[in-house]
């Protein structure tokens, strides 16, 4: 059953591809020659800004190594095509089914929509599965009701997550309002009213009761039994998300007509039944893309349980909101969930006045965890501990500023809001790392296993605790451009110097224990001062970032003592003398974005030889790498042209004459786009065009 249920299972043939693909005249370009033909239109300093490829694509091709970028318009009617195909030849059935096939149905509907709530990616997440489609076709009453309950469900966490504003994919963030959302032929139950789906999922369960009565009575036999205990599966499965539907509806308080008393006619008589796993066991062998069903089932028990403790905060006194949250926070491991945020912020809304500032610092608290009491108590623990100050600062500075925060700017900033909370326990775990390996050290008996664990707390620090917090602490004027400054300096001497006494250290061991390996040996004796280069490196392209940001903004400039182009890379390198390698990278880097700060475009000569320094890295002559010596270079290219992708923060493109070394494997080479009103590049039509 999951070959059809899946667009991505499904694999038509030759023979019927033939009809969708003579109908598409699309051609694919290579990103290299198309880049390159929209910049000689432009003039020098012009930015190329296509609306079909933007850098959270690009980046998305880093993450999931998908050699094609595919849009909405092509996907809509791919999938389209798919279930009338898969209609047409009877692998979707529209009317009666077995019971078993019936519920495997109904768990993969399920799992189709708990996988969504954990991607919260409308079209890869809710539109593989084909019954979802056209549920006004179905003319099986159980499937019919069920499927319209879910996509209804789905509607309703959409309008929560719009209302409450904390959700941060971008693809999610921009859609239309539920109620308007038709994607080519798809739609969420478009055609049908809430209350009128409330009813018919009603009725479905009033008739799966009468007909399992009706059968054990008339005909008694182990088919019968085996028919009412199947039918009791039904009714679980349409009983259980009709009244997750109804928890929804109740905590956001929305308004819909006649739901509420659709509500209180007809809940109050269905059994809370939780459904049975056991007929789902071929979802287990699923597609990577689509979370289990016994996972399914508990996510969705931890998520009814923290929203149930939300309840309580809401009703319970505000003495022991307090000592309740304890309790949350152990139900949620890592961070929470959007849709219990948004709840949050919906039910704890900081515009109602009746509510008090206590109550929205218990929101926050709830939010990320990291509320005021409980960060100024781990910035005392962790002053103690390794003499941190600045960060401390900022974390009392952030937990103090952001009911102040929310209140003043409300939607627009959330997600910068949500970020700064996000990276801030980045912070606190690792912090925690940092003190792992104080506790490491300080052993009689080093291991050189424990090298790999500096090494993941070195990469992390770098750009999750420097870039994320000071990124969006400085766009929601928390510090001073010269605050920043003084952290980054901070940083980059404590982090070098830790990890320098860790290789010393290390190596020390190495020597007196005889380990004669060549695999880990050679990394100890050679290297270890090229690792000091490499994490000046990474402070370079944190750096690099910040400054990028931070001349984007509009209302932020450079410190008044920057006031020439160079200013900033001479005060850059004189804190930073120890950087030897990247001395023209840094150069090319700051005079480019100091360039645009000021508002001047640079001269054509000058752009040949800032892209003259943009290579990848390129590591010291050493005898032999180890596999973690590869890792730790490749990941200094990655980063590096990560940042040059973000050389333009404000419009988040590339300026003309930038240009990436395409023997970068991991980026360019993969990404390719689909231009419907361009064709595919002729090199030799292009020669023959600049001779003539």
């Amino acid at each position: 059953m999951s070959q059809f249920l899946l667009t991505s299972d499904y694999l038509p043939t030759s023979s019927d591809c033939h009809e969708y693909l003579s109908l598409s005249n699309d051609s694919w370009i290579d990103i290299h020659e198309w880049f390159k033909g929209e910049a000689e239109r432009l003039e020098v300093g012009e930015i190329v800004m296509p609306s079909e490829f933007i850098l959270s694509k690009t980046v998305s091709v880093l993450d999931i190594n998908n050699g094609k970028l595919y849009s909405y318009e092509e996907i809509d009617p791919i999938l389209s095509w798919y279930y009338k195909l898969a209609v047409k030849k009877g692998q979707v059935l529209l009317k009666e089914m077995p019971h078993q096939e019936l519920i495997k149905v109904f768990d993969a509907i399920f799992v189709t929509m708990v996988s969504w709530m954990i991607n919260y990616h409308v079209m890869d997440g809710i539109f593989r599965n084909l019954y979802l489609h056209h549920p006004g076709n179905i003319e099986y009453t159980y499937l019919s009701a069920y499927c319209n309950l879910a996509l209804k469900c789905i509607s309703l966490i959409i309008s929560i997550l719009r209302r409450g504003g904390v959700c941060d994919e971008q693809d999610f963030h921009y859609l239309p309002l539920p109620s308007d959302i038709i994607t080519g032929n798809l739609h969420l139950a478009a055609h049908v009213s809430a209350a009128d789906v409330i009813c018919q999922a009603c009725q479905a369960d009033t008739q799966a009761y009468n007909q399992a009565q009706s059968d054990s009575k008339q005909h008694p036999s182990p088919a019968a039994e085996l028919a009412s205990n199947q039918l009791s599966e039904i009714r679980a499965r349409i009983s259980f998300l009709l009244q997750f539907y109804y928890v929804l509806h109740h905590c956001s308080n929305t308004k819909c007509e006649n739901v509420d008393e659709v509500f209180y006619n007809y809940i109050p008589n269905l059994p809370f039944m939780a459904p049975n796993s056991a007929y789902a066991n071929y979802m287990e062998k699923s597609r990577t893309c689509f979370v289990t069903m016994h996972s399914s089932v508990n996510y969705m028990k931890l998520l009814l349980i923290r929203i149930d403790l939300m309840m309580d905060f809401q009703e319970k006194k505000k003495a022991s909101l307090f000592e309740n949250l304890t309790t949350f926070i152990h139900s949620c491991r890592g961070e929470a969930d959007p849709l219990v945020r948004s709840l949050m912020q919906i039910m704890f809304n900081p515009g109602n006045y009746e509510r008090s500032a206590f109550d929205f610092q218990i929101l926050t608290s709830m939010c990320d965890f990291l509320g005021p009491a409980t960060m100024l108590k781990l910035s005392e623990r962790i002053n103690r501990s390794a003499n941190y100050g600045p960060f401390r600062d900022i974390l009392n500075k952030s937990a103090a500023a952001f009911p102040e925060l929310y209140r003043a700017y409300g939607y627009n900033d959330s997600r910068r809001i949500y970020h700064l909370r996000k990276s801030l326990i980045t912070f606190r775990n690792l912090m925690n790392s940092a003190k792992n390996l104080d506790n490491i050290l300080t052993k009689n008996e080093t291991n050189l296993e424990n090298y790999g664990q500096f090494s993941t707390f070195f990469e992390h620090i770098m750009l999750d605790i420097v870039r994320e917090i000071s990124l969006n602490a400085l766009a929601l004027k928390l510090y001073e451009p010269y605050d920043l400054l003084f952290v980054f300096e901070f940083l980059h001497k404590k982090v070098i110097n830790r990890k320098l006494e860790i290789l010393r250290h290390v190596q020390h061991c190495t020597v007196e224990t005889n380990f004669k390996s060549e695999e880990h040996t050679t990394p100890f004796y050679f290297p270890w001062l090229y690792y000091e280069e490499l994490i000046s490196a990474e402070i370079v392209d944190v750096y690099f970032l910040f400054t990028a940001y931070m001349n984007s903004m509009t209302e932020i400039k450079l410190p008044y003592y920057f006031k020439k182009p160079d200013d900033l890379e001479i005060h850059f390198k004189r804190k930073f003398p120890e950087i030897v390698i990247l001395n023209d990278y840094l150069s090319f880097g700051l005079k480019e974005y100091t360039y645009q700060c000021l508002h001047k475009r640079s001269s054509a000569e000058g752009i040949a030889a800032l892209q003259s320094c943009c290579k990848p890295f390129e590591s010291p002559d050493i005898p032999f790498k180890s596999n973690e010596f590869a890792r730790l270079e490749t990941l200094a290219n990655k980063n590096r042209v990560l940042a040059n992708l973000m050389c333009n923060a404000k419009d988040r493109f590339l300026p003309v004459g930038f240009e990436i070394n395409p023997s970068v494997h991991y980026l360019w080479p993969l990404i390719k786009i689909r231009d419907k009103n361009q064709k595919t590049v002729d090199p030799k039509a292009k020669d023959q065009a600049k001779k003539e």
